[in-house]
């Protein structure tokens, strides 16, 4: 199981991967 993080964007708060440093504005 792969553990996230709560990560503000645009649409508000999502949750992605620990090991992606900015999983909420990848294209």
């Amino acid at each position: 199981m792969v553990k996230t993080r709560q990560e503000m964007d645009s649409f508000g708060a999502i949750s992605v991967p620990q090991d992606r440093y900015w999983g909420a504005q990848t294209e």
